[in-house]
């Protein structure tokens, strides 16, 4: 059966391990919709820092923000589904995040805001080439509107404690995970990139067996085990990649 829809994520996956597009991967991508095969771009990254990758690759149509939170038409802004996390969980999940020593951002639809400017913040911004916005206070204590993403930031070594702590605490509303090695990517429980695959897959009306994925994290499984031909980079974290059917060449590659 032909392949129909592509959905890649970006960092370490789409992107280079200098978080570029490489030529040849820009050929690829455009010779494929040229066949009349859909693209999509599906990451934790907010819209606005997808559209870059979305203009070098001549994309139409939706992408997959915040690991499923929001889908939106980039060309069109029309916002296709929206899932953010209350602004009381945020509060009380950006809390135990600082708490436990660890940078938080906050995410409203384009833009970012954390506490303080630091390294981690400098970091970031250089990463997605965008700004966020420094608010002078903690974020639990500034937040007062619903979000669509909390990032926490750490170094790799305290990491994984940190993972463990808030999903065994906010398990059953939030979904914490790991996008990078000192990385914590804290969404809305239902919302993830597999249901926001499957829903564009809804709207125009393609098969389960005829989409490819392709991710590098732990919050990129779901859609992967959600394609027929799914794959996990091979940079990837040896645990995802134990967790995986298929197995693609590196970011580098």
């Amino acid at each position: 059966m032909a392949i129909k829809l592509v959905a890649a994520d970006m960092d370490d996956t789409l992107l280079n391990p200098q978080g570029e597009l490489g030529a040849r991967t820009i050929k690829a991508v455009r010779e494929i919709q040229r066949r009349g095969v859909r693209f999509v771009l599906a990451s934790g990254r907010m819209p606005q820092a997808m559209r870059s990758a979305y203009n070098a690759l001549d994309l139409r149509g939706p992408v997959i923000a915040y690991n499923g939170a929001l889908t939106m038409d980039l060309t069109t802004g029309e916002t296709l589904h929206s899932a953010p996390v209350p602004a009381q969980t945020a509060k009380e999940a950006a809390r135990m995040a600082e708490e436990l020593g660890g940078h938080v951002q906050a995410y409203r639809c384009d833009a970012y805001y954390f506490a303080q400017d630091n390294e981690y913040a400098r970091a970031y911004a250089k990463s997605i080439r965008i700004n966020g916005i420094a608010v002078g206070r903690r974020i639990s204590e500034w937040l007062q509107a619903d979000v669509y993403k909390l990032l926490i930031i750490g170094e790799p070594e305290q990491v994984p404690c940190w993972e463990k702590r808030m999903q065994e605490q906010f398990g059953e509303t939030l979904h914490c995970a790991r996008s990078r090695a000192n990385y914590i990517e804290v969404f809305r429980a239902d919302a993830d990139k597999a249901k926001a695959l499957q829903k564009l897959c809804e709207r125009y009306g393609i098969r389960r067996e005829e989409v490819a994925a392709f991710g590098d994290g732990e919050n990129d499984l779901r859609m992967v085990r959600f394609a027929k031909y799914g794959y996990i980079m091979a940079n990837a974290r040896e645990d995802v990649r134990a967790k995986a059917e298929r197995i693609a060449p590196s970011n580098a590659e």
